[in-house]
């Protein structure tokens, strides 16, 4: 799981990769034709295909930060200066996969679901602010590496900052609570990307021991 630094951090990576996959052959599958979406029977009637295009969209979106995390270095917690470099790294790449679920979002139409408009905002405040929170962490690692005499103390520090937000990033709900709006829940059965997510259980996250109490 997502707790701390190192060796959990680097177990956490390979349960993640075997079970969401990595790279392009994930973040380019294709999302289903329009042909196929026009009308999809349902216990609770039909969904056309703009529902279930968006709900599509909106998966395939926050799917952006597993893409990312999957493809990411692992943390090397041999020795403070080598665990700080590779959180660094590691850090850049949630950073830039946090970007870029925020530009997808942000790209998102009005939602033709009640209510996932609220849910939608909600959602990119939360990713954004984790973006924050994760930059911030990098640069507090960037700036003890910049010592000429380094401070043990202030890098096991830096490095304790660092274990918080992953944790914060690996219990992020990857759906921001849509999960709770019925029609999305009903429209993304037909969404594959939605379905890859919810793959993972009915609140999905990059912890694969699921949410802390």
């Amino acid at each position: 799981m997502w707790r701390g630094i190192g060796v959990q951090a680097a177990v956490a990576f390979l349960l993640l990769v075997a079970g969401c996959g990595s790279g392009e052959e994930n973040a380019d599958r294709a999302r289903p034709e329009p042909s196929q979406q026009q009308e999809t029977e349902s216990d609770g009637g039909t969904h056309d295909a703009r529902t279930i295009e968006w709900a599509d969209s909106y998966c395939s979106a926050t799917r952006r930060l597993v893409q990312a995390v999957s493809t990411s270095p692992q943390v090397d917690p041999s020795s403070p200066e080598r665990a700080s470099e590779t959180s660094m790294d590691m850090l850049a790449t949630v950073s830039q996969g946090l970007r870029q679920v925020e530009r997808e979002l942000d790209g998102l139409g009005p939602a033709p679901i009640r209510g996932a408009d609220d849910v939608l905002e909600r959602t990119k405040g939360e990713f954004s602010e984790l973006r924050e929170r994760s930059e911030g962490a990098r640069n507090r690692l960037a700036a003890t590496r910049q010592r000429e005499e380094p401070d043990v103390a202030e890098t096991r520090s830096a490095l304790d900052v660092t274990s918080n937000v992953l944790d914060e990033v690996g219990e992020v709900n990857l759906l921001g609570g849509m999960e709770e709006i019925p029609e999305f829940v009903e429209a993304s059965r037909s969404a594959d990307s939605c379905a890859e997510l919810l793959s993972a259980g009915a609140r999905p996250s990059l912890n694969p021991d699921g949410p802390r109490e």
